[in-house]
C-alpha cells in the first residue's frame, strides 16, 4: 500500500518557495521569473551600469550572478527623455 499525503496537507513546490524568495529578497531591484528551465532576473533601472539581464540554468549560480552582476556592456538608456544622444549632442 502507497503512503499518500492527506488531501488536507498543502503540497509545496519547492521552486514555486524558491522563487518567492527570491523575489522577496531581489524584488526591488529585479524582476524574477523561473521558466521551468532557467532563472531569468531583469534590473528595473534602465540606467544601471550591471548587466540589465541575468539568466542562469541552476538556482546556485543564479543567487550567485545577482549578489555580483556582471557589466553592461552597451550604454545606458539616457535618464533625460529630450537627451539627442552622442551623436547628436555634437552636431
Amino acid at each position: 500500500m502507497k503512503d499518500t499525503p492527506e488531501p488536507d496537507a498543502a503540497q509545496t513546490d519547492p521552486t514555486r518557495t524558491a522563487l518567492a524568495a527570491v523575489r522577496r529578497h531581489y524584488g526591488d531591484r529585479y524582476t524574477i521569473h523561473h521558466n521551468g528551465d532557467l532563472w531569468v532576473a531583469c534590473d528595473r533601472s534602465p540606467c544601471g551600469l550591471t548587466a540589465p539581464t541575468i539568466i542562469e540554468p541552476t538556482l546556485e549560480s543564479f543567487v550567485a550572478a545577482l549578489e555580483a552582476p556582471g557589466p553592461r556592456f552597451g550604454r545606458p538608456f539616457p535618464p533625460d527623455p529630450g537627451y539627442p544622444g552622442p551623436f547628436l549632442s555634437r552636431l
